[in-house]
C-alpha cells in the first residue's frame, strides 16, 4: 500500500501543485491589475478635470460690448457668475467690493444720466455724440458696475482692497465664458465721474473698477495677439 500512496502523492503534487502556483500567480496579477486600473481610473479622472479649466483659460476672449446681442445669462445663471466671482483672494476678508446689477431698464436711466452728464460737461457737443453716449450702457444684456469697497481702517493696504476687487472682475469674466456667453471689461470716462459715482449710489469710500458688459456674441470674437511667456517671466535664482 505504501508504494501505491506514494505514487498517488507523487501525481497528485505534481498536478495541482502548477495549478496551485498559476492560481496564486493569477490572482496576485489581478490584485495588482486592479491597482493599476484603479490608479489610471483616478489619474485620468483628475486629468479630464484639470484640462477642461486650463483649456477654458487658455482660451478665453473679451468680446466688444457692440458685438453682443441676447440672450444673456438667466437670473439662476447671473447668480451662479457672481458667486464665482467673488470667489477671490481677499486679504483680511474685508469683501472690499460691491456689484451693481443693470438691465435693460437701468441701463436706459443710467444711459439718459450719461447723456446729461456728457452735455453738462461738453456744451457744444453733437446729436450724434449724445446718441453714443445713450446707448453707451446699452450695448449688451446685462451689464455690472464693480466697484472697490476701500476700507482705509484697518491695516490692509488699499492696493490689496483694489487687487482683490480686481480678480472679482475677472471671476467674473470667466465664469460667463464658461457658461457659454462673452464678456467684456470696459472703464472709460463714466468710471471716473463722480457724478455718475453718485448717481449709482457709490460713497466716497468706493471707486467703480469696471462696466463688465455680459451677453451672447453676434460672431466669435477674432484671435488677438497674446504677451508671449518667456518676455514676462524669468527664473531668479
Amino acid at each position: 500500500m505504501r508504494p501505491i500512496l506514494k505514487k498517488v502523492l507523487f501525481y497528485t503534487a505534481e498536478f495541482y501543485l502548477p495549478i496551485h502556483c498559476f492560481t496564486c500567480f493569477l490572482l496576485c496579477f489581478m490584485r495588482k491589475s486592479s491597482l493599476l486600473l484603479n490608479f489610471s481610473e483616478k489619474f485620468f479622472q483628475k486629468d479630464q478635470m484639470i484640462n477642461p479649466t486650463l483649456k477654458l483659460l487658455l482660451n478665453r476672449r473679451s468680446a466688444v460690448a457692440a458685438n453682443m446681442s441676447e440672450p444673456g445669462p438667466t437670473s439662476e445663471e447671473l447668480q451662479l457668475i457672481l458667486k464665482a466671482g467673488i470667489r477671490v483672494p481677499d486679504h483680511g476678508k474685508l469683501a472690499p467690493w460691491r456689484i451693481k446689477v443693470l438691465h435693460k431698464s437701468g441701463q436706459q436711466k443710467l444711459g439718459k444720466l450719461f447723456v446729461e452728464i456728457h452735455q453738462k460737461n461738453n456744451p457744444d457737443t453733437n446729436p450724434t455724440e449724445l446718441e453714443k453716449e445713450q446707448i453707451r450702457p446699452q450695448r449688451a444684456p446685462v451689464l455690472l458696475v464693480v466697484a472697490s469697497f476701500l476700507q482705509t481702517e484697518c491695516k490692509i493696504p488699499l492696493s490689496e482692497q483694489r487687487l482683490s476687487g480686481g480678480a472679482v472682475c475677472q471671476n467674473i469674466l470667466t465664469a460667463a465664458h464658461s457658461l457659454g456667453y462673452v464678456g467684456q471689461w470696459l472703464t472709460e470716462w463714466p468710471a471716473y465721474d463722480p457724478d455718475v459715482k453718485q448717481a449709482l449710489g457709490f460713497g466716497d469710500q468706493e471707486e467703480i473698477i469696471g462696466f463688465l458688459y455680459l451677453g451672447t456674441a453676434k460672431e466669435p470674437p477674432k484671435p488677438r495677439k497674446r504677451a508671449n511667456l518667456e518676455d514676462v517671466m524669468e527664473l531668479w535664482e
